[in-house]
């Protein structure tokens, strides 16, 4: 017989590898050159940088770990076609 896991038990361990996925992504090559673009640019005196992963089809589930991660630090962050992720910090111009 086969038996179902309950909804509760199933959130839990989707919970858990979810917090594992994000330590990864946030660990990874993909997120370190996106910081090092933030930091080149507002070297240069820029106050936005334009992010594109090197893999263009990288997971919608990366994106949003991303674009979540930069939202929590105070940056303004758009999203379009492509994988180009827009990063802006600091006072218009």
């Amino acid at each position: 017989m086969v038996t179902l896991q309950s909804a509760e038990s199933i959130a839990e361990v989707a919970h858990a590898n979810r917090q594992i996925f994000i330590k990864e992504v946030l660990e990874g090559p993909v997120f370190k050159s996106m910081v090092r673009g933030i930091e080149e640019a507002a070297l240069a005196g820029k106050n936005q940088f334009t992010f594109q992963p090197n893999d263009v089809n990288e997971s919608s589930e990366t994106r949003e770990v991303l674009l979540d991660t930069l939202k929590l630090a105070g940056y303004k962050t758009s999203y379009f076609f492509g994988n180009l992720i827009t990063i802006k910090w600091g006072k218009e111009k």
